[in-house]
Parts: structure tokens; sequence; C-alpha cells
């Protein structure tokens, strides 16, 4: 607070709100394991799609009674769409899995 009781407004770009609001949205991206296999092997280790890979879990999943690995990648929202247009080349069979984990994204 200033002099008097004022405050101290400091203006925002429409960017910077952007840019926050894309930061603040974490997505929990599911891929079978079988499929982060395959993209793994297949994208350049030094790209940025790779160290998105890398930054996944494997957890063991028992939802069908059938023990499954998938692994499951925490990051934001645009690293999910690069990793979702990279899945469409590298592996496409993985797309809809992909696509599923997007649209059911939420703020974590």
């Amino acid at each position: 607070m200033l002099e008097g009781g004022k405050r101290l407004e400091i203006p925002m770009s429409i960017e910077v709100l952007r840019a926050a609001q894309r930061r603040a949205v974490r997505i929990l991206v599911d891929i079978s394991m079988e499929y982060y296999e395959q993209m793994v092997n297949r994208v350049a280790a030094h790209s940025h799609v790779h160290s998105i890979l890398m930054n996944g879990v494997v957890v063991h999943d028992y939802q069908t009674g059938v023990r499954r690995r998938v692994v499951k990648i925490l990051c934001n929202k645009s690293d999910a769409e690069t990793l979702r247009d990279a899945t469409g080349t590298l592996c496409p069979e993985a797309l809809p899995e992909m696509e599923q984990s997007i649209k059911l994204s939420r703020e974590i």
C-alpha cells in the first residue's frame, strides 16, 4: 500500500497472463508401456519430446483385473500438445490414448 491507502497497480500484458495460464494447467498424460517404449526408441535423445517422455513414471494399473504397466507424465498444456503432435508421427496407434488423456485434463 502507498500513502493514503492507495494500492500500487502494476499493468500486466495479455501475453504474460496467457503464459501464466498455460503454466497453471497441468495435464496427466497416460500412455501404455508398449507405446511409450516405441516412442522413446523412435525420438532423438536430445529433443524436447524425449525430455517430456523421460519425466514419466511407471505405474502398475489393475483396473481391468489384469496387471498392466502404464506411464503417467505430468506436464503443462503446451508440452502435452507437443507430445500429442509427436505421437502422430512416432506412434500413431497411441494417438487415441493421448488425445483421451488431454481431453480429460484438469487443473492440478
